[in-house]
């Protein structure tokens, strides 16, 4: 069975450098938190394999240091196969 991979990945630091409104970086918990919520009271839980994973990339004030570590920890994911979704905070972390 294929794992579906919840990833957190609470970043605003784009938005913070371009002098954007700060405060997206609160919304992957808030996410993970509804999701959990659901998944509770579901039997979709029980046909899918789905793991929520705590944030696993330590917060950087470095932008592109922040998309080499986030890079460098959800490779082995894919590589192994998993559906990963991950949640970030703003536009910043969107990159292919």
């Amino acid at each position: 069975m294929k794992k579906i991979r919840i990833i957190s990945l609470p970043c605003d630091i784009g938005t913070k450098n371009v002098g954007g409104r700060i405060g997206s970086a609160k919304a992957p918990n808030l996410i993970v938190h509804q999701i959990k919520k659901k998944l509770l009271h579901t039997s979709i839980s029980s046909k899918l394999s789905i793991i929520i994973d705590p944030p696993l990339i330590p917060k950087s004030k470095n932008l592109q240091k922040y998309h080499s570590l986030i890079t460098t920890s959800l490779v082995p994911l894919f590589q192994d196969g998993d559906i990963v979704i991950a949640l970030g905070g703003s536009h910043d972390l969107s990159f292919g």
